[in-house]
């Protein structure tokens, strides 16, 4: 996130605000990820993870949905 007009960053407001939320939480990582383990049912473990993706930098505009889904279920990393 860019500063704007002296505005907190993205990094900034995710330490002041959201991470104290996350404190005794192993799972939240400390909010330094873009991702979180969630208790599931005894016995199982689920990770979640989620990363923004661009027209133009991750696919091409005139891309089918179809493949951009695929793009991110192979390379799920930008």
């Amino acid at each position: 996130m860019k500063h704007i007009a002296n505005l907190p960053g993205e990094f900034e407001l995710i330490a002041r605000y959201f991470a104290p939320l996350a404190r005794g939480f192993p799972g939240a990582f400390g909010l330094l990820d873009d991702a979180a383990v969630i208790a599931p049912p005894p016995g199982h473990e689920l990770v979640a993870k989620t990363d923004a993706i661009v027209g133009g930098v991750h696919f091409l505009h005139d891309d089918p949905p179809h493949l951009i889904a695929r793009k991110r279920e192979e390379n799920p990393r930008p």
